[in-house]
């Protein structure tokens, strides 16, 4: 049942779109992403807003051509490192 102190908790209003990840649900998923490397290129995207647009794409239901396709190498690379690292 949705109390008001569940209700505060579970708010998304602050944020950009409903999918975007809270202060402590990005606190629980950084732990299982990978570190930055020392050596190449910086990241040209903070992993946290690559996570946002994944969680877009898979809320929203739409395509990924459809999202800003900066993303899409960020995303790509991102998925790559996860799989390997699994």
């Amino acid at each position: 049942m949705w109390t008001p102190i569940s209700r505060r908790q579970h708010s998304r209003k602050d944020l950009r779109y409903g999918s975007d990840l809270t202060d402590a649900e990005w606190e629980i998923i950084a732990l299982f992403l990978p570190s930055p490397r020392k050596t190449g290129r910086p990241r040209c995207w903070p992993v946290r807003e690559v996570m946002n647009a994944i969680f877009y794409v898979l809320r929203s239901g739409c395509p990924w051509r459809t999202e800003a396709f900066l993303y899409a190498a960020s995303v790509m690379l991102l998925t790559r490192r996860l799989a390997r690292s699994a």
